[in-house]
């Protein structure tokens, strides 16, 4: 006979906000990431973003809801073509999407309101590591790719093999 063990379900999942920095564009993630975050020192991101890397999350895209007016950019890295979207009133970077996995948007997670980016973990992963500048201090516990992880190596870091 097995004794029933009362046990707790699940919270539900809270829909992640987040915004540009004029309030034109408002976006709500309506499901769970399906990655950790993870940090980018391509010079793609850090150009996009004027920033020293771009801090990321993955979500699939059609739980990605997006109002508001937005431009696309798109352009070709390293043989993948990219699309960014962004608002065209003050530049914010919301998104990019590969051309390659259409189902999957990286969510700039510096966009997030306050309340939702500190229910995140810390990033997991820092890639394109080769490029990055020195003085940054490396994200404690995080893997560190030299360039783009492969399959593989991602298999090794928990909760990261969606980016690619």
């Amino acid at each position: 006979m097995s004794a029933n063990i009362p046990t707790e379900a699940p919270k539900p999942f809270e829909p992640l906000h987040g915004e540009c920095t004029c309030g034109n564009i408002k976006y709500e993630v309506v499901a769970p990431p399906v990655g950790k975050p993870c940090l980018c020192h391509c010079n793609n991101c850090k150009r996009q973003t004027g920033s020293m890397f771009t801090s990321n999350v993955i979500v699939l895209r059609e739980t990605l809801n997006i109002t508001g007016k937005y431009k696309v950019w798109s352009r070709g890295d390293d043989g993948k073509g990219w699309s960014s979207l962004f608002c065209p009133e003050c530049g914010t970077p919301i998104c990019s999407f590969r051309d390659d996995r259409p189902d999957k948007a990286v969510v700039r997670i510096g966009t997030l309101d306050s309340r939702d980016l500190v229910r995140l973990e810390k990033p997991v992963l820092e890639m394109f590591c080769a490029r990055k500048i020195g003085w940054p201090a490396d994200v404690e516990g995080a893997a560190q790719f030299e360039e783009w992880p492969t399959r593989d190596d991602l298999s090794q870091v928990d909760g990261s093999a969606s980016i690619t």
